[in-house]
């Protein structure tokens, strides 16, 4: 005889597998950004190493890879990456994995020589380290000013 226990979550438990706001969005924002498959995006590797840093810091989830994408590719602060898959792992907390492909550093860009695989989900206090290419072109080429403020 097999005897099968079915756990009932309790509330606490069961709203940490309930999709987070930013997962909920019907408009593109900013902030927090996740990007849709063939989106060109930036990608800044010291930003998603200081996303890992405070994960592990906070104990946020367990990262389960020790070959990050800055460890085992020669990159350069800043990488235009197209978006070639990407999908959602429930958590908590629910991650958003993505797999990018970073275009050739020639005139045109248009051909993909690595790729790499990440996750991250938004966490408060840490850098965005994946911009939309738009925008990142945008703050490049704008005047900037010192301010006052």
């Amino acid at each position: 005889m097999i005897v099968l226990f079915l756990l009932q979550p309790t509330g606490a438990e069961l709203s940490a597998y309930l999709p987070t706001p930013w997962l909920l969005q019907t408009e593109p924002t900013l902030n927090p950004f996740f990007p849709q498959l063939g989106d060109k995006v930036v990608y800044c590797w010291q930003g998603h190493e200081q996303y890992i840093n405070a994960v592990i810091l906070n104990d946020v989830y367990r990262i389960k890879t020790k070959h990050f994408p800055w460890q085992r590719l020669r990159l350069r602060p800043q990488e235009v990456c197209v978006v070639l898959s990407m999908h959602f792992v429930v958590g908590p907390p629910t991650l958003c994995s993505v797999k990018l492909g970073i275009l050739s550093r020639g005139q045109a860009g248009t051909s993909v020589h690595h790729t790499f695989s990440l996750r991250y989900h938004d966490l408060a206090d840490v850098p965005d380290f994946l911009i939309p290419y738009s925008h990142f072109k945008t703050a490049v080429l704008r005047k900037w000013t010192p301010s006052r403020d």
